[in-house]
């Protein structure tokens, strides 16, 4: 197969960014110490043109049809992860399906249900044991199989019935967890910050809080409260033995070990954020079309006279490649077309950025490759593999 690249890379942020930081033309970045915490201040990035890293131009392996075999088609995509050996793991609401590296669907395990291998709502597929691939449910019970498929057991993560909003681990097994946050149930009208907790723990043992973090910006109405469409959103990610965290607030991130202990702040260039009435508007045209034709102008109406945040937030998504590089994920405005993402190694310095097509949900960054789901025109959910070169 030959496999085109795209020149979707800004690989040229560091001519670009550096522009911007006219006190810093050739300086991409300072490292400095504050109090034993490290700060990464990034001002452009560092790839150039025989450096950058490139997407290719089309997927290199797509999975979901129209019509035709029950294996490949999709009401929604619940997860994906791409198994060593290159085959793919994509899980339906309730099943789970593996394919070969061409795309051949080998088998499928899983139905709805509440016993051991059976499902309500799957809502993720990650690789949280050593050997293994691991399947969670709506609250979050993990069902765990091997590379071939085998069912091995169903169990609570968690002890005490502890169930994170959402959840992450590291590779040697060890879940973090974002709790929910407690104000969401206070009855609050209009916009307001939350705050909950990050915490660490092994299977069934003990859980413990390390840090207190923002939980976004909810929005809330008499019926109810949700995430504001323009609010702050917390994302973290396991890089090695810590963790890596983004509140949305400004663009940076920061990370902790598993005790809770700050080690580095990762700062990065500052862009315009302020919101403009089109993109007001654009945003309720998009959530209101799923109501009935005939309510879409009283809910549109009621959505420009919502309280609004004064910016969008920063990065929206924070993920951690097989090489332990932070990607992170600029706000996707309605009118966007594309989503972009700020890369920077290990040590926080920023490499550069890329762009993907604004509908794809990436779900697995490995060293060659980029996994997510998307729609297609036709409106068909599918799983969909892109190859990654690095210059």
């Amino acid at each position: 197969m030959t496999i085109r690249y795209a020149a979707v890379a800004i690989a040229l942020v560091a001519a670009g960014c550096a522009a911007e930081n006219p006190g810093h033309p050739a300086q991409t970045h300072t490292i400095a110490d504050s109090g034993g915490v490290t700060i990464v201040t990034n001002f452009s990035g560092t790839w150039t043109e025989n450096t950058r890293w490139e997407i290719s131009a089309d997927p290199v392996l797509e999975i979901g049809a129209v019509d035709g075999d029950e294996a490949y088609l999709f009401k929604r995509i619940g997860g994906a992860h791409r198994l060593p050996g290159g085959g793919v793991v994509a899980a339906g609401e309730t099943d789970v399906r593996l394919y070969d590296e061409e795309g051949g669907h080998v088998r499928t395990e899983g139905r709805k249900g509440e016993g051991p291998g059976e499902f309500e709502y799957i809502r993720a597929i990650m690789a949280c044991e050593p050997g293994h691939f691991n399947v969670y449910d709506l609250d979050w019970r993990q069902s765990t199989y091997t590379p071939d498929g085998d069912f091995v057991e169903t169990r609570r993560i968690f002890p005490n019935g502890v169930r994170p909003y959402t959840l992450r681990c590291t590779a040697s097994g060890t879940f973090l967890g974002l709790l929910w946050a407690p104000q969401a149930l206070e009855g609050h009208i209009g916009l307001y910050e939350t705050e909950t907790s990050m915490i660490v723990g092994h299977a069934e043992t003990t859980v413990d809080t390390i840090v207190t973090v923002s939980g976004g910006q909810r929005l809330g109405q008499e019926f109810g409260s949700r995430p504001h469409p323009f609010g702050t959103v917390t994302s973290f990610a396991a890089v090695g033995d810590s963790i890596a965290i983004s509140t949305g607030e400004a663009y940076e991130y920061r990370v902790f070990d598993l005790q809770g202990e700050l080690l580095r702040i990762v700062r990065m260039p500052e862009r315009n954020r302020r919101i403009q009435t089109e993109d007001i508007d654009a945003q309720a045209r998009q959530d209101a079309q799923r109501f009935p034709p005939e309510l879409f102008d009283r809910y549109f109406e009621e959505y420009r006279n919502i309280e609004m945040t004064e910016r969008y937030p920063a990065y929206s998504q924070l993920l951690v490649d097989s090489d332990r590089n932070v990607w992170l994920r600029h706000h996707v405005r309605p009118l966007d077309t594309v989503q972009r993402w700020d890369i920077t190694d290990e040590a926080g310095v920023f490499l550069g950025s890329i762009e993907f097509d604004a509908g794809v949900e990436i779900e697995q960054i490995g060293r060659d490759f980029v996994i997510g789901d998307r729609k297609t025109d036709e409106d068909v959910p599918q799983v969909a593999v892109w190859g990654v070169l690095k210059l």
